[in-house]
C-alpha cells in the first residue's frame, strides 16, 4: 500500500514538513477516484458479457434503471458505459447485494473476506471520505488516512483478481483516470487495452462552449497506483499548434483564432520505460472544445 506522500512523515503536522492539508486531500482524492474507477471496471467486465445495455435492460431495481437512462440522455457522449452513469451509492448498493455478490466475490475476497456486509461496511466509510473530499468539505487527517488505505484495499483485492485471470494490463503503463475543467466537465476515464487514444467530447450541449476572452483550464489525473516520478504529461493545443507544453494542467486563453466547432486538447502521458503503448507515449487524451463567435 502506497502512502508516499513526498516527504519523510507523510501525516506529521504540515508546520513540520511544509505539506498542507490541501495536498493531503488531493492524494485522498485520486486514491479514492482510482479505486473507485477499478470498482467501475469489475462491475462492467462482469455484466458486459450479458447484454449490452446491462443495467437499463437488467433486473436491477426500475429507479436504477430510471436513473441511469436518465443520466445518459442528460450528458450524451460523455458516458461510454453505463455503470458510469450510476452514483457511489448505486454502485455499493450493486456490489454489496446479498444476491449479486457471488458475481464478485473472488474479486473482493482479500479486501472483504467475510461478504457483503463487511463490503458494505469499508465502501460506505470510504463513501463518507470521499464525498467529504470531493464536494470540498473538511476531513480529518485521519479520515484521509483511512481513506487512501481503504482506497487501496480495493483497487489492489481487484488488480489481484485480474491478474490471476490474466487480465492484467499486457502493457503496464500509467494512463489517464480522470480530466475535468474548469467550465464543470468532469469525467472519470477507463484505459482501453487495445488502443492509447481516447477522445472526450465537450464540445457538443449540455457542456458549455468558449469565447473569445474566456481562459480554458483543463487538467488530467493519472492513476495514483504509477509513481509520479516514472512518466512525464505534455499538453498541446492539436487544431493550432503553439508546441508541447509540459504538465498535466493545460491553461489556455481563448482568442478568435480559436473560434470554430472544435477546438483540440491534447494530452500525453509518456513513462520512462524504453517503449511506449503507442508509438511515442503511452496513453493519450484529445479534449474537444467548442468556441463560437461573439455577436454580430
Amino acid at each position: 500500500m502506497n502512502l508516499d506522500y513526498g516527504v519523510t512523515d507523510p501525516f506529521a503536522p504540515a508546520s513540520q514538513v511544509g505539506f498542507g492539508g490541501e495536498a493531503r486531500t488531493v492524494h485522498a482524492r485520486r486514491h479514492t477516484d482510482s479505486a473507485e474507477a477499478w470498482l467501475r471496471l469489475l462491475v462492467h467486465r462482469k455484466l458486459s458479457p450479458t447484454r449490452q445495455n446491462y443495467i437499463t435492460e437488467g433486473t436491477w431495481k426500475q429507479a436504477l434503471r430510471d436513473h441511469v437512462a436518465a443520466r445518459y440522455l442528460a450528458n450524451l457522449g460523455q458516458f461510454s458505459r453505463e455503470i458510469d452513469a450510476t452514483t457511489f451509492d448505486q454502485l455499493i448498493d450493486m456490489v454489496c447485494h446479498p444476491n449479486h455478490w457471488s458475481a464478485w466475490s473472488e474479486a473482493l475476497d482479500e479486501a472483504y473476506p467475510n461478504g457483503p456486509k463487511e463490503a458494505r461496511v469499508f465502501l460506505e466509510r470510504l463513501q463518507v471520505i470521499r464525498n467529504a473530499v470531493a464536494h470540498g468539505r473538511m476531513a480529518s487527517e485521519r479520515d484521509l488516512e483511512r481513506a487512501v488505505c481503504y482506497a487501496n484495499d480495493l483497487a489492489d483485492s481487484i488488480k489481484s483478481y485480474f491478474g490471476r485471470l490474466g487480465l492484467e494490463r499486457e502493457f503496464n503503463v500509467p494512463t489517464v483516470v480522470r480530466a475535468y475543467d474548469n467550465l464543470g466537465n468532469d469525467i472519470h476515464v477507463v484505459a482501453d487495452p487495445n488502443y492509447s487514444y481516447r477522445p472526450i467530447d465537450f464540445s457538443s450541449p449540455p457542456a458549455r462552449s468558449l469565447s473569445p476572452g474566456d481562459t480554458l483550464i483543463a487538467e488530467v489525473e493519472v492513476d495514483p497506483t504509477y509513481a509520479a516520478g516514472t512518466y512525464d504529461v505534455v499538453w498541446r493545443v492539436k487544431t493550432h499548434d503553439i508546441g508541447l507544453q509540459q504538465g498535466s494542467k493545460a491553461i489556455l486563453a481563448i482568442t478568435e483564432r480559436h473560434i470554430g466547432a472544435r477546438l483540440e486538447i491534447q494530452f500525453k502521458v509518456v513513462s520512462h520505460l524504453d517503449w511506449h503503448k503507442g508509438s511515442d507515449a503511452d496513453d493519450v487524451i484529445d479534449l474537444y472544445y467548442r468556441v463560437r463567435p461573439p455577436p454580430a
